[in-house]
C-alpha cells in the first residue's frame, strides 16, 4: 500500500518536558480526538536513540505523500550546541530550508529564548506559542497546526504575509439573532475577526445591493464550511434551512452551534449527523471545532481517493437519507470509517436504493473473518520513544484494529485489567461508540482474567453489554506450594505484588491463563508490549519504573505459548510501535535485542528471588532456551514474515495486510 496521503511529524527536543506535552497534544487533537471519529491523521514523533541528537538517517519525508514537520523550538534545543552541524539548531534549520516537494516544516517558539535557533533562521517567522498564557498554549498551538495542515493541503503558502486563508466559514444564522439575543452570533464574528486567519461570510452583510439571494447563498455554501447558530429563530427561517440543506447537497463541512434558550416547537431534521457544541460563551471552541471538521473533511476526501473504485460515490460524512436520495439506484457509496450501525444502514440503503460501507467494511467483505478467535497480545511498550511513538499511540492503534478485525467477524481475546484508562476499557469504549454491524458486541469480545488478578462483580456488571468473561481459576498445583495468605485471596480482591512469593503466585496465574486462552483461539496478533521497565508518572509528578509482573515479559510469554501449543498458531507481529512486537520481530530476525537476557532482566523487582523459586520446581526457562524457542523452525513457521506488519504504523496499511492474512487462517474448533 502507498504511504498515507498526510503525516504529521512533530519534533521537540529529548529532554523538553513541555515540548514533549506539546506534542501529546497535537497527536491527541489529529489522530485520538473521539468528538470527531475519523479525523486519523497519522502524527509521530521522532525517534530517540538515548543520544539527545536529531535522528538526521529518519527519513521523514518519506512517511506520507505529504509530510509537515512541526518544531517544537524550546530552550532545550535552543541550548544545543547552535554551531555543531550534527546538533538540533541544525536539524531544524536543515528541515526548514529544505525544499522538499512534498513536505513543508511550520517552527514553533515555545519559550521566549528559543528564536532564531540558527543563524540561517534569522529571517524565519516562528509562531509564538510562549507568548499566550500557559493554560491556553496548548489549544492555540493545536489550532495553528490545523490552519498549517489546510494551508498545506490547499497548496497555500505558510507566511501570513503571502497566504490566504485556509477556509471560509459560513455563518447561518436567523437575522433576529443579530439584535438582543445574537450574542453568539456577535461572538463569533467579534472572534474571527480579531483571532483568525480564517474569511467568514454573513450574508446580511456580504450580498450585494441588488444581487441573486439564492445564488450568492449556494455559491458561497459550496466554498464554505458551514457553522449554523441554532437558536430560538433559526429553524423558523427558510434561507437558514435552505443554507444547511445546500451544505449537505454539495458535501460541505457542517457544524451546529447549540444555543437554544428556550423550547423549539419544531427541531429541523436535517441538523443531525453532524458534529455539534453547545454555547458556552466560548467563540474559540466553535471555531476550533469548525475548522478540525473541514480538515477532517479534506483529509477524508484523500483517504477515499486512495481507495476508491471506479464506480464509487464518495461522500466525506456518514450517508444519510438527504444525502443519498439524489443518487442513482444502486449506486455504491463509500464514506469514511468508523461505520454505521446495522439499523441505520438498513434505513440509509432502503432510502437509495444504494449501497453504503466504508474501507474497513469493504476490506472485511473481501475477507471475512467470521467464526475466527483471535488472541489480542498489547499492552504499553517500554521503549515508546525509541520508534517515534507514545502509549498513547499504541492505544489508539489497538482499539482501531480491534474494532476493524470485529467489524470483521472476528472474535477477540484479551486479558487485562479493568479501570478508566486501561486498555480494556478503551476497547470497550470504542465498541460501544460505534456498534459493529452485525455484530453482538458480548460475543466478539472476551475478556481473560487469570487468578490472582481481581474479578470484581461491579465492574463485570458494567461491562456485561459488551464483554463475555472467561475467569481462570488458580493452578491447583500451587496449593501445596503457596502461604495461606495467597490461598485465601477473595475474587475481588487485587494482590500486589510486593514479594517473591507475590511475584510467583502472579506468574503461576498468568502462564496458566494464557495457556488457558491460547487453546481457545485460532491466531495471535501482538502489538507493544513491555519487555523493560516502563516510565510512569504519578499525580503528584513523581516519575517512577513500572516493571511487568510475569515469569518473564508477558506479551513474550503469550506468543510462546502459540509457538508451543499442541496445534502451532500464525502468530502477526505488529513491529511499527515498538515494545515486545518490535522485539520478537529482531529477534526472528537474528538480532539479538539486550532485553532479552537474564542479566537485564533480573533487574525487575523480585525477579531472581523468583527465579529461585521456580528453580525449586524445576521448571525455569533461561532466557537462552526462551531466545532458542523463538527462533525455532517451529517459531518460523508460526511467525508471519511481513514487512508492513513487521514497521509500519500506520494502521490503514496494517489493517490491508493483516484481516487477509487472518481471513486465510483455518478454523479449527476452539
Amino acid at each position: 500500500m502507498s504511504p498515507p496521503p498526510l503525516h504529521v511529524v512533530v519534533a521537540f527536543h529529548p529532554d523538553d518536558a513541555a515540548g514533549r506535552a506539546l506534542a501529546g497534544h497535537v497527536r491527541d487533537v489529529l489522530d485520538a480526538d473521539p468528538t470527531l471519529p475519523g479525523l486519523y491523521i497519522p502524527t509521530s514523533f521522532l525517534p530517540e536513540d538515548g543520544s539527545g541528537a536529531p535522528p538526521w538517517a529518519h527519513d521523514v519525508y518519506g512517511l506520507g505523500e505529504r509530510v509537515l514537520v512541526v518544531a517544537l523550538a524550546g530552550d532545550a534545543m535552543a541550548d544545543d550546541d547552535a554551531v555543531d552541524p550534527t546538533r538540533w539548531p541544525a536539524w531544524v534549520a536543515t528541515q526548514v530550508l529544505r525544499p522538499a516537494a512534498n513536505g513543508r516544516t511550520v517552527p514553533f517558539q515555545i519559550e521566549d529564548g528559543a528564536w532564531p535557533l540558527h543563524a540561517d533562521l534569522r529571517q524565519r517567522n516562528f509562531a509564538r506559542a510562549f507568548a499566550e498564557p500557559p493554560e491556553a498554549r496548548a489549544a492555540w498551538v493545536a489550532d495553528r497546526v490545523v490552519i498549517e495542515l489546510l494551508r498545506f493541503l490547499a497548496s497555500e503558502p505558510s507566511d501570513p504575509v503571502h497566504a490566504v486563508a485556509p477556509a471560509q466559514l459560513f455563518l447561518s444564522h436567523a437575522k433576529a439573532d443579530l439584535g438582543d439575543e445574537g450574542l453568539p452570533m456577535r461572538a463569533l464574528i467579534a472572534h474571527l475577526n480579531a483571532s483568525h486567519p480564517v474569511r467568514s461570510w454573513v450574508d446580511s452583510g456580504q450580498i450585494p445591493t441588488g444581487g441573486d439571494f439564492g445564488e450568492a447563498i449556494h455559491d458561497a455554501v459550496r466554498a464554505s464550511t458551514v457553522v449554523a447558530v441554532r437558536t430560538r429563530s433559526w429553524a423558523g427561517r427558510p434561507w437558514c434551512r435552505e443554507e444547511v440543506l445546500a451544505a449537505k447537497e454539495h458535501g460541505r463541512p457542517l457544524v451546529v452551534v447549540e444555543a437554544l434558550t428556550a423550547h423549539e416547537y419544531r427541531a429541523f431534521p436535517y441538523l443531525g449527523n453532524v458534529p455539534s457544541v453547545p454555547w458556552t460563551g466560548d467563540a474559540a471552541a466553535v471555531v476550533r471545532l469548525a475548522l478540525v471538521e473541514t480538515l477532517r473533511s479534506r483529509h477524508a476526501a484523500l483517504g477515499l481517493d486512495r481507495v476508491k473504485q471506479p464506480d464509487d460515490h464518495l461522500l466525506t460524512v456518514a450517508p444519510e437519507a438527504l444525502t443519498v436520495a439524489h443518487l442513482p439506484a444502486h449506486t455504491r457509496v463509500l464514506y469514511p470509517d468508523p461505520a454505521l450501525g446495522d439499523e441505520e444502514r438498513v434505513r440509509v440503503e432502503r432510502s437509495g436504493p444504494v449501497t453504503v460501507e466504508t474501507p474497513w467494511l469493504r476490506l472485511a467483505r473481501r475477507a471475512p473473518l467470521s467464526g475466527l478467535h483471535v488472541a489480542l497480545s498489547t499492552s504499553p511498550p517500554h521503549d515508546p520513544q525509541r520508534w517515534g511513538t507514545s502509549p498513547e499511540h499504541v492505544q489508539a492503534a489497538m482499539t482501531r484494529i480491534a474494532h476493524a478485525l470485529i467489524l470483521a467477524g472476528a472474535t477477540l481475546h484479551y486479558g487485562g485489567t479493568l479501570g478508566p484508562g486501561s486498555y480494556t476499557q478503551a476497547i470497550v469504549d470504542f465498541v460501544r461508540m460505534h456498534p459493529v454491524a452485525g455484530a453482538s458486541a458480548p460475543e466478539r469480545l472476551v475478556n481473560h482474567v487469570g487468578w490472582p488478578a481481581p474479578f470484581a462483580a461491579p465492574a463485570r456488571r458494567h461491562l456485561r453489554d459488551v464483554v463475555r468473561w472467561e475467569r481462570h481459576r488458580r493452578p491447583a498445583a500451587l496449593d501445596a506450594r503457596l502461604p495461606q495468605a495467597l490461598k485465601d485471596l477473595p475474587d475481588d480482591a487485587f494482590q500486589p505484588v510486593d514479594s517473591a512469593w507475590a511475584r510467583y503466585a502472579w506468574a503461576r496465574g498468568m502462564t496458566a491463563m494464557r495457556r488457558a486462552q491460547t487453546a481457545m483461539v485460532h491466531a495471535r496478533v501482538v502489538l507493544g508490549g513491555p519487555v523493560g521497565p516502563v516510565r510512569k508518572v504519578a499525580r503528584d509528578g513523581t516519575i517512577g519504573q513500572d516493571w511487568y509482573k510475569s515469569r518473564i515479559p508477558g506479551v513474550v510469554e503469550e506468543v510462546l505459548c502459540s509457538i508451543e501449543a499442541t496445534s502451532p498458531q500464525p502468530v502477526f507481529l505488529l513491529g511499527g510501535w515498538g515494545g515486545a512486537a518490535r522485539l520478537l520481530v529482531d529477534e526472528r530476525a537474528g538480532t539479538d535485542r539486550p532485553e532479552l537476557s537474564w542479566a537485564f532482566q533480573q533487574g525487575a523487582p523480585f525477579a531472581r528471588e523468583m527465579k529461585d523459586l521456580y528453580d525449586e520446581d524445576g521448571d525455569w526457562q533461561d532466557y537462552d532456551a526462551v531466545r532458542a524457542a523463538l527462533r525455532s523452525p517451529a517459531a518460523r513457521a508460526c511467525v508471519a514474515q511481513d514487512a508492513t506488519l513487521a514497521s509500519s504504523a500506520d494502521v490503514d496499511a496494517v489493517l490491508e495486510a493483516l484481516i487477509p492474512a487472518l481471513a486465510a487462517v483455518p478454523r479449527r474448533r476452539t
